[in-house]
């Protein structure tokens, strides 16, 4: 498998379990010894109505990310020589993890039920106003709608990737990535996306750009055993259903960004195939001035509520 020209060529490659067992039983281990993933996570309602908190600032940022603490736990993962090659390869010698967070995919079982009323059926279900602050240095969703992750970088080209890794075992309950390999060529879009289902089973879509281009485009659903690398392009559509198991879906996510020097390299190649713009002033219309979601309709929730 070359893991370089698949990415180039669809926006999307799998390298597999490369991460060890221990390495991931480690991470997991910190992060289950600090909380425990239940209703505590959470305001009360009552409390969270009278703070009427917006969504700024309540997701993982400097002096509040777990992971700052497990650097000597990462450090095997981030130089794995699997990744590196891959990574110098498609960013070059220099290139910059600016972005690392762990992910967390909130079993639906464990979410009050005032929150599940409040987010069921929207499109980008992060969970971080709801959260108490001192539980905010991890990122925590329930679901989300296809996306492309130049959604939180307006007017930013898209100069970097995605490395996602499954701390543990993701089966088909276990809110799996759904990605759509191809779907970067048409180019930066405005969130959520024009997206509509082509089959029975929800898995062929018709995708339309802002500008209007059409493909037909078919997800595969990601899972995966612990240690499960994944690779993607910012303009890729991917997403999540809830989880529908009873634990949480624990991972990690980094955002890596090219060499400024020299190239060109595998990114600059996989732009240069892309048919529409490489960034977008307007990356995202479901949130309001506090951060907060206005819009519904989440295709993926409604694909998880007829799949299972």
């Amino acid at each position: 498998m070359n893991f370089a020209r698949e990415f180039i060529e669809h926006g999307y490659t799998e390298l597999g379990s490369i991460f060890s067992d221990i390495s991931c039983a480690k991470i997991l281990e910190a992060v289950h010894n600090s909380r425990q993933f239940d209703e505590s996570l959470f305001f009360d309602e009552a409390e969270f109505n009278r703070l009427n908190p917006d969504a700024f600032n309540k997701n993982p940022r400097p002096g509040c990310n777990i992971l700052e603490g497990l650097q000597e736990e990462l450090e095997s993962a981030e130089r794995n020589s699997k990744l590196v090659s891959l990574l110098t390869e498609l960013l070059g010698p220099g290139y910059n993890i600016f972005r690392k967070k762990v992910v967390c995919g909130m079993p639906e079982v464990k979410l009050p039920n005032w929150i599940s009323d409040r987010v069921s059926g929207m499109p980008s279900n992060n969970l971080a106003h709801f959260v108490k602050p001192e539980f905010t240095d991890i990122t925590y969703f329930y679901g989300i709608d296809f996306h492309q992750d130049i959604v939180d970088w307006k007017d930013r080209r898209s100069d970097f990737l995605t490395v996602y890794v499954y701390l543990d075992d993701v089966g088909e309950t276990d809110a799996p990535l759904f990605v759509v390999p191809d779907s970067q060529l048409l180019g930066a879009s405005c969130f959520p996306h024009d997206l509509e289902p082509l089959d029975a089973s929800n898995s062929v879509w018709r995708y339309r750009s802002d500008d209007g281009k059409l493909m037909e485009v078919r997800h595969h659903v990601m899972t995966g055993k612990a240690g499960h690398v994944a690779c993607w392009h910012p303009l890729m559509l991917h997403g999540t259903e809830p989880d529908l198991n009873d634990h949480p879906r624990l991972s990690l996510r980094y955002l890596i960004e090219r060499d400024p020097d020299g190239g060109p390299y595998g990114i600059d190649i996989a732009n240069d195939l892309i048919d529409g713009p490489l960034e977008t002033p307007e990356p995202r219309k479901d949130l309001d001035q506090r951060g907060l979601a206005v819009v519904r309709n989440n295709r993926l929730y409604e694909h998880s509520r007829t799949a299972h």
